[in-house]
């Protein structure tokens, strides 16, 4: 891509406006130009324009694809978050906010599991912090397979890579949901707690 993204965070809100430019000084510029628009107390205050890492993006891949339409149709604007089925699009600054600035922050977190010998009790557990992850997953474990006395991985990962059909997974960890991804007989994927599901599953 020829241009880059940057988040740009003002002393007057903590939540960053991602700019989608050709350098830091045209950056600078669509914030500017937002700012006055869209948003006058946040461009009156002091702030920062930071580029994203490579590896930042790559666990957004949602932004990236968002980046790669902006930057085939020559944008330099601002993304807006349109929702988890849609995404991201970028617009000029200076026309009306098709979307949220941001999408809400979530107090549910997404890990993966992943044990050594048996792939059909990998799971991804969704709850409040790694010993809560662990918890939920020997409660489903116990309930689905048995008794969970194997060693097992749990690592922290990016909400944004449940994409596709696990993208409404995202919806339900804005609403506070816990429990383990299950696909459905329809197709569609939900995080169900472990306590009301069945021990067939």
């Amino acid at each position: 891509m020829t241009r880059k993204i940057y988040r740009i965070t003002s002393d007057a809100s903590s939540i960053p406006v991602t700019v989608f430019a050709t350098d830091s000084d045209t950056a600078n510029q669509v914030f500017i130009t937002y700012a006055m628009r869209h948003d006058v107390l946040r461009g009156a205050n002091p702030y920062t324009i930071k580029g994203v890492t490579s590896e930042w993006l790559q666990n957004r891949p949602q932004l990236l694809a968002a980046a790669k339409q902006a930057d085939d149709e020559e944008i330099d604007g601002v993304f807006y978050w349109m929702g988890h089925d849609r995404g991201w699009v970028a617009v000029a600054p200076d026309l009306s906010p098709p979307g949220a600035i941001a999408p809400n922050q979530s107090v549910v977190r997404a890990y993966t599991i992943e044990t050594a010998d048996d792939d059909a009790s990998d799971a991804i557990v969704f709850a409040h912090d790694t010993e809560h992850a662990r918890s939920i997953y020997r409660e489903w474990h116990a309930k689905c397979f048995g008794t969970c006395d194997h060693p097992f991985a749990i690592n922290l990962t990016s909400r944004w890579l449940l994409v596709g059909e696990m993208a409404r997974l995202r919806e339900q960890m804005d609403m506070g949901a816990v429990g383990i991804a299950v696909e459905i007989d329809d197709m569609a994927w939900h995080i169900i707690p472990p306590a009301v599901m069945p021990a067939t599953m």
